[in-house]
């Protein structure tokens, strides 16, 4: 077995800086150009071939948002919109407020239509968006499900796209029940935000290959959060271990080449990633661009890692081959994975609509009700656990992209894994387009 390279201190200090030092990272933002600026140096200082690619990113700024009791008449609450939901009329929106609990008939039907809906589940993946606004409430405040949690702009990628989106809020557990103990019978909503164009920039480190040069398969995580948060899991930890596996393998090697991205704009639309890609389509034309001198064979994207409570997760969107290995390095060091064979909408998605096949390691577990809050911050990163995935991702990156003389994976989506990227993708250009 190859020693590893990998300081696990090294990770934990550039979580610190871009979670800490820099903090909040909105795509277009100053935090996010400090970032990138950031990250960029750091792969100067390791020799790599480094360089910008420049892509323009949607933004938002929330101009005025609150929640008044008005029956009976109470303080305000504090609320957390939801930043790709509608503006209210200026004058606000009120209406009749009606409990909801969990997204299944009988609670929930046609008795919802123009009501606004206090909506209370147990967790944030029982939330079925789509489901709910298929009954056409007026409004949504949905309950957090975690005490002691102050909920943030949580985005879903196409939660909001199945039908015509409403007014969208997130009040904290605590908020709920007051609501409840009180018999609020009705509310108004204020929520004026706006959309602006502004930029932001993939930062991308090459180690060429010494003996199969053309031969690229990419590194990449994002670097960017959503608003007034710290984002240390989500995604300081991915980014972090990013720039140190480009350390690991400038003084390494690679038989193959690889490439490590910082990517911006994953949060609110995969910005980056979704660049990335394009421009590697648009390699096939005569206009040869720098970003792909040769095919890809594999994508590896780190998205919040390294978390303290919870169990590792590996999607696959690729052949069979590669859970097989997923499968066998988990056994060998004792680093156990959830194995899936499924799509998981983060940077990856982009790479299986472009046909290359991927992984995508994640942290799971309760923890992960911190991510899109204040509370992600660095004390939820076990320096254990980042030694462990740090050891699994070097391992399995050195016995297939760095020293394999064959590459061991076809470069083929699964047919129903294909159909089911080009689906949501079809979702996500609905809602863009609206």
């Amino acid at each position: 077995m190859v020693r590893s390279l990998m300081d696990v201190e090294r990770i934990y200090g550039h979580i610190e800086h871009l979670s800490i030092h820099i903090g909040p990272r909105p795509k277009g933002s100053e935090g996010d150009k400090k970032a990138a600026n950031y990250i960029h140096s750091y792969f100067e200082s390791l020799g790599l071939k480094v360089w910008k690619q420049e892509l323009e990113v949607d933004s938002v700024s929330l101009n005025n948002h609150k929640v008044e009791i008005i029956e009976p008449l109470l303080d305000e609450i504090p609320s957390y919109p939801i930043l790709s939901s509608p503006n209210t009329p200026e004058a606000g929106l009120s209406g009749e407020l009606m409990l909801v609990e969990g997204s299944k008939e009988p609670q929930l039907g046609p008795n919802v239509e123009d009501k606004i809906v206090l909506w209370s589940c147990t967790s944030r993946s029982s939330f079925k968006w789509e489901t709910l606004l298929g009954y056409h409430p007026r409004a949504i405040l949905a309950i957090w499900p975690s005490r002691g949690i102050k909920p943030k702009h949580y985005f879903s990628y196409d939660s909001l796209g199945a039908s015509d989106p409403v007014p969208s809020f997130w009040i904290t557990w605590e908020d709920g029940l007051r609501l409840l103990k009180a018999g609020v019978k009705k509310v108004r909503l204020y929520l004026r935000r706006e959309w602006y164009k502004d930029t932001s920039c993939n930062i991308i480190a090459e180690l060429k290959g010494n003996r199969y040069p053309d031969k690229i398969i990419v590194i990449g995580g994002h670097y960017d959060s959503v608003p007034d948060v710290p984002g240390a899991t989500d995604n300081a930890s991915g980014a972090a271990m990013v720039m140190e596996l480009a350390r690991v393998y400038a003084q390494r090697g690679s038989m193959r080449t690889l490439r490590f991205v910082a990517f911006a704009g994953e949060e609110g639309g995969l910005f980056g990633s979704t660049q990335y890609v394009k421009e590697l389509s648009a390699q096939q034309g005569d206009k040869a661009h720098k970003i792909q001198p040769a095919k890809h064979l594999f994508y590896v994207n780190l998205d919040t890692l390294g978390t303290v409570l919870g169990f590792n997760s590996c999607y696959i969107a690729g052949p069979s081959e590669v859970k097989a290995v997923v499968e066998a390095l988990s056994r060998e060091l004792g680093v156990p994975h959830q194995i899936k064979e499924a799509i998981n909408g983060s940077d990856n998605l982009p790479f299986t609509w472009g046909g290359i096949p991927n992984i995508a390691l994640v942290r799971k577990g309760p923890v992960l009700e911190s991510i899109h809050t204040e509370e992600d911050t660095v004390d939820l990163i076990d320096i254990n656990q980042l030694k462990q995935i740090g050891k699994f991702i070097d391992t399995f990156l050195t016995r297939t992209a760095a020293r394999a003389e064959v590459w061991p994976f076809e470069r083929r989506i699964p047919e129903k894994l294909a159909k089911e990227a080009g689906d949501i993708r079809q979702r996500l250009d609905s809602k863009r387009r609206s």
